[in-house]
C-alpha cells in the first residue's frame, strides 16, 4: 500500500514500531567484573529464550591477541553459574555449547595488536539453563595461544532479549529494478519457524511502501522510477516479530528495461 499523505505515513510508522520493537522482557544491561565478566541485574525474565549481547573490549595483553586459527565458537567460553553456596560437585556450571550460541560477529580468523578493539555480537540460547540457577551469563574471551585467555578491558556492552521471536534480521542482497526493489532477507528463527519477512521502503519525502513474503525473497512493488528509497526488513514467527534490520543504502528503481525476475530468467543457463 502506498502512503502519500505525511500524517498517514506517521500513523503507519508508529503502528509498525508497536509491532516490531524488541521484547519488553527484563534483560541484563551490562557486564561486571567478578574474576570473569558476568551479566548484572536485572536478570532476564522467565519467558526469555535468547539473550543477545553486543560487546567490545580492548586488547591489553602487551602483544597480539591471535584468533586466526579459531572458529567463532572457540573465541569465547560462556556458562551459567550454579546457585550461590550450592555444592559444586552436585551443581555443575551450565556450559553453552556450539548449538546454544548464534554469532553475528566474532574475531575468529583475525589477529589484534595491543590496544586494538575486539568485538562480539552473539545470542545465547538460555532456554535450557536450569531454572534453579541464577539468570546470569559469565564469560571469558579466549585466543589461540597456549594460554587461551589474555588481558583486556571491557569497553562497552548492549543487550536485548528475545522470548522466541526471530532476531538478527538482515538484508543480504538488494536490487532495484523496473518500479520495484527485490530484497533478500535472513534472520535467526528463534523458537519457531519464520512465517513471513516484511519490508518497508521509504522515499526521501518519508512516504513508505510495504512488501511481504513467506520466503527470504521480498519484492516491493509500485515504486516511483527515479526516486531514492531505503529499506528495512523484519522477520515474524508464531511468537512475535524481530527488531528491524539495518537500513539499505539508497536504491533507485528504473523506468525502463525488463523486470528483475525476467532479467534473472533470461540470464539463466
Amino acid at each position: 500500500m502506498r502512503h502519500k499523505d505525511r500524517s498517514l505515513t506517521a500513523t503507519v510508522l508508529i503502528a509498525q514500531l508497536l509491532i516490531i520493537l524488541p521484547s519488553k522482557a527484563d534483560c541484563p544491561d551490562s557486564f561486571v567484573s567478578e574474576t570473569r565478566w558476568s551479566t548484572t541485574s536485572p536478570e532476564w525474565s522467565s519467558g526469555v529464550a535468547f539473550v543477545i549481547a553486543n560487546f567490545s573490549l580492548s586488547n591489553d595483553a602487551g602483544g597480539d591477541a591471535d584468533f586466526s586459527s579459531l572458529s567463532m565458537s572457540e573465541t569465547i567460553q560462556a556458562w551459567v553459574p550454579p546457585p550461590p553456596g550450592a555444592d559444586p560437585y552436585l551443581n555443575e556450571i551450565y556450559n553453552f555449547d556450539v548449538g546454544d550460541l548464534y554469532f553475528k560477529t566474532a574475531p575468529a580468523g583475525a589477529t589484534y595488536t595491543d590496544g586494538a578493539t575486539i568485538s562480539w555480537d552473539l545470542a545465547f540460547d538460555v532456554s535450557g539453563a536450569p531454572v534453579t540457577y541464577p539468570r546470569k551469563i559469565s564469560l571469558n574471551p579466549e585466543e589461540g595461544s597456549v594460554f587461551g585467555q589474555f588481558s583486556y578491558t571491557m569497553l562497552s556492552a548492549t543487550f536485548y532479549c528475545s522470548e522466541g521471536e526471530p532476531f538478527y534480521a538482515e538484508i543480504t542482497e538488494a536490487e532495484a529494478g523496473l518500479g520495484e526493489i527485490v530484497l533478500t532477507a535472513s534472520a535467526v528463527e528463534g523458537s519457531a519457524t519464520i512465517t513471513s519477512y516484511d519490508a518497508v521502503c521509504e522515499d526521501s519525502a518519508g512516504n513508505t511502501v510495504n512488501g511481504s513474503s513467506a520466503n527470504t525473497s521480498v519484492t516491493v512493488t509500485d515504486l516511483d522510477a527515479g526516486e531514492d528509497y531505503t529499506c528495512v526488513v523484519t522477520a515474524t514467527n508464531s511468537v512475535g516479530t524481530s527488531a528491524p534490520s539495518d537500513s539499505t543504502g539508497t536504491l533507485t528503481p528504473t523506468s525502463g528495461g525488463l523486470p528483475i525476475w525476467l532479467l534473472h530468467e533470461a540470464s539463466a543457463p
